[in-house]
């Protein structure tokens, strides 16, 4: 199972990666779930290295029933993930 997910995540950031040769992923992984989770996460840092901003409409893969794109927000010292119809990342 851990093998499947590693490689789920390689395809994410290949294909990121394809499409887009400028958006650099780092710090890629997917965290073992508990037993019984209908859930899984991938957390990465995403950067553009483009001189404009990059739209990532949408993510899948062939692995999972669904994705969903999410970022992470911290408010007095407590992370959320907001649910997001896109991620724009802009230029650096």
């Amino acid at each position: 199972m851990y093998i499947r997910f590693i490689a789920a995540l390689w395809l994410i950031s290949l294909s990121i990666n394809s499409f887009a040769a400028n958006l650099l992923v780092q710090n890629a992984y997917i965290p073992e779930a508990p037993p019984n989770s209908r859930v899984m996460v991938a957390f990465m840092e995403l950067h553009n290295n483009s001189d404009h901003a990059i739209l990532i409409k949408a993510i899948n893969s062939e692995h999972f029933g669904g994705s969903e794109l999410h970022t992470t927000v911290f408010k007095d010292g407590n992370a959320r993930m907001l649910r997001q119809e896109h991620l724009r990342i802009e230029a650096h």
